[in-house]
């Protein structure tokens, strides 16, 4: 899950993590129990099938993209749903 995600998971009212690699998805599902992160779950996805979560009524989205970026598709349904 990383060092993000366990610092803004904690403060959090709702967090929601995608994750594409499924070595580390499995990890990030540890780290939130070993952190006791009941606000947290997450899924096992790729960035450009996140218009298939409910996350654009969130206030708040981070991103940590990939080495080779996002794909345009995935920009494009980011600034659709944050201006």
């Amino acid at each position: 899950m990383g060092v993000i995600g366990i610092v803004v998971g904690k403060n959090a009212k709702e967090l929601i993590l995608i994750e594409s690699n499924q070595s580390s998805y499995k990890c990030a599902d540890i780290d939130i129990e070993l952190n006791n992160l009941l606000n947290a779950k997450i899924m096992n996805s790729l960035s450009e099938d996140l218009n298939q979560f409910d996350f654009f009524e969130r206030e708040v989205l981070i991103l940590d993209s990939p080495r080779t970026g996002f794909y345009k598709k995935v920009i494009k349904n980011i600034f659709k749903y944050f201006p």
